[in-house]
């Protein structure tokens, strides 16, 4: 949400809080600056987080590079792809690059297109990125993945939610030390965090709306 002024948060302050409305945020930064305006606010993790992929792309032979995903669009940082593709290039690492973004027209079969993007991650030993969905299903997938974006609510999602995750290396800085041992070590089996509990207030809710 953003209001250019104190006014029209006071108008959505009288509209929200005498409604039913309900107002889920994703990350304890949102859910605690939220909570302080609105009524009915609920913190729940990212939808994505919702799902179970690793069994159904257990398969797929890993090809044993590098896969940078990076934002396309004007807020990319191109001095961090850069010195990122520097480090692989000058420490032997082959790597390929590839977006999150696809062209949508009327025949698109969108199912296949993330089913091949899921894929494609799996096929990789190491996921570099500043999506944070890419991280997301990186670390779905079982994934090694360092991950840098410096909006602040990406940040506390993972903060949130990943943070004890040994699979993600979260990058305030591009330091190359940190990023080669991070590429050495081998990926962690671990039983990773359970989010379906956390969908319950959610869930619930969506069912009592229907009652």
């Amino acid at each position: 949400m953003f209001y250019e002024n104190k006014l029209e948060l006071n108008i959505s302050q009288q509209i929200y809080n005498n409604s039913n409305l309900l107002i889920y945020t994703r990350e304890n930064k949102s859910y605690s600056t939220y909570k302080n305006l609105f009524n009915n606010v609920k913190l729940v993790p990212d939808i994505v987080l919702a799902n179970s992929l690793k069994v159904n792309y257990a398969d797929i032979n890993n090809n044993h590079k590098i896969l940078l995903l990076f934002r396309l669009d004007i807020e990319k940082k191109g001095d961090n792809i850069d010195k990122i593709k520097d480090m692989l290039t000058n420490n032997g690492y082959e790597y390929d690059e590839s977006s999150t973004m696809i062209d949508i027209n009327d025949g698109i079969d969108l199912f296949k297109e993330l089913n091949d993007f899921l894929a494609k991650i799996c096929s990789y030993n190491c996921i570099i990125t500043d999506r944070l969905h890419a991280m997301i299903f990186s670390y779905l997938l079982n994934k090694k993945v360092a991950f840098n974006n410096f909006n602040d609510k990406i940040k506390s999602t993972y903060e949130t939610w990943l943070s004890n995750s040994e699979n993600i290396l979260y990058l305030d800085n591009i330091i190359e030390k940190d990023i080669l041992m991070f590429l050495e070590k081998s990926e962690t089996n671990i039983k990773e965090e359970e989010f379906s509990s956390q969908f319950e207030v959610l869930k619930n809710d969506l069912m009592g709306a229907h009652e």
